[in-house]
């Protein structure tokens, strides 16, 4: 099976994932803990939202849907990719070359 047919199949068995994947926003956060775990004010640093309260809404729902994962470390919160999380990314980054989107 294709990426962009996994994804659909994936979209299909839960509509709320269309959310995610259509939000550029979460994408980017996504890709922002692909390769590292971050605190909060690096990941803020990295996606550079306009208001705090975005990125602390798009964690929300990431953390809901288990793509990423929080530590409390010294204080300080921790955000890091969980493998379901890796999978959607790479399948949706993928899709986007199949279907010829800009990520």
């Amino acid at each position: 099976m294709e990426n962009k047919d996994k994804l659909i199949t994936l979209v299909e068995s839960d509509p709320d994932l269309y959310k995610i994947i259509n939000s550029k926003a979460h994408i980017k956060v996504l890709e922002a803990i692909a390769t590292e775990s971050l605190n909060f004010y690096d990941l803020s640093r990295k996606t550079d939202f306009k208001k705090v309260s975005i990125l602390y809404n798009i964690l929300d729902n990431l953390l809901d849907k288990k793509y990423i994962r929080k530590l409390e470390i010294n204080k300080n919160q921790v955000y890091y990719i969980t493998n379901e999380g890796k999978n959607i990314y790479n399948l949706v980054k993928n899709a986007q070359k199949d279907f010829n989107l800009q990520g």
